[in-house]
């Protein structure tokens, strides 16, 4: 008998599944590796992380100081506001009182009102025309010394009265007279009437509400001295300044001395001087007589 062997051959339909069938094959796992290349990507590895912190850092480090720059300038132009309330109270104090200019005062009452012992409370010299008071100046209060040595000055807000046209205070309860009608400023668009002030609290180095404002060569009853800087320019290097006339401008410290801390010192750290081309030029922005 004789066998026959049968050859079964594949039809064209066959391998049309079988190549379809493969050819899903291998796009799935193509599909399952390129899944597996992208989960692993959604990881961060450490050195990535460290790469993104100090692009952070290196931009915060870019940014702070503009946004720092930016806060001051609006602290300042809240203490522009507060020293025009202040200086237009002076002004309605010397039309009240044919001319004369306001005293600094004595122990019982000053410029800036009356001392409590502790603080400054209305009533007396400008403070009558003041319906709210002396407002602080926002970048004296944000640094603001704490405790008992913040009772001698609290209430004049931070701003300081220039000490030539209000004459010397008087420490006792003795009565104070002006010294000077306002008509007496021969230049009154450049003699000072109000300035941002400052004295420090040495043990703390923090500062204190100032009353008065020096000027770089001063008298006390006749006996001459050097004072020690107290306009303090701590709006970025400027003070706000009240002129006679009315008119406020920010001054940038230009000249100091030795006083509470080192020339170098009240110069760049604590920033407390006059503006001027020296000493002797910054003497006049306090003279009634140029």
């Amino acid at each position: 008998m004789q066998k026959h062997i049968q050859f079964i051959c594949p039809s064209a339909r066959n391998m049309a599944e079988l190549s379809v069938k493969t050819s899903v094959i291998s796009q799935s796992s193509s599909f399952l590796s390129l899944d597996s290349s992208v989960k692993r990507k959604n990881h961060f590895t450490l050195i990535e992380l460290l790469v993104v912190i100090a692009i952070i850092a290196i931009l915060a480090g870019m940014l702070l100081p503009a946004i720092n720059k930016a806060r001051e300038k609006g602290r300042s132009a809240k203490c522009v506001a507060n020293i025009k309330q202040v200086t237009t109270g002076f002004i309605l104090y010397c039309n009240d009182s044919d001319d004369w200019m306001v005293p600094m005062g004595n122990d019982e009452i000053r410029w800036c009102g009356k001392n409590t012992g502790s603080s400054y409370t209305g009533g007396g010299g400008i403070m009558d025309y003041l319906n709210e008071g002396i407002k602080a100046c926002p970048t004296m209060v944000k640094n603001f010394a704490d405790g008992d040595a913040t009772f001698m000055n609290t209430g004049c807000g931070g701003y300081g009265y220039n000490q030539v046209i209000g004459g010397a205070l008087v420490y006792s309860n003795s009565p104070v007279v002006p010294i000077a009608k306002i008509t007496q400023a021969e230049n009154p668009s450049e003699t000072i009437a109000f300035s941002d002030a400052v004295q420090f609290d040495m043990s703390s180095k923090k500062p204190i509400e100032m009353f008065y404002i020096s000027p770089p060569k001063a008298e006390y009853f006749g006996s001459p001295y050097d004072p020690y800087p107290d306009m303090h320019f701590r709006h970025d290097k400027r003070a706000n300044v009240s002129f006679v006339d009315g008119h406020i401008v920010a001054k940038q410290i230009t000249v100091t001395r030795a006083g509470y801390f080192s020339e170098e010192e009240n110069l760049n750290q604590y920033f407390v001087g006059w503006f001027g081309t020296s000493l002797e030029n910054a003497q006049t922005y306090f003279e009634l007589k140029k």
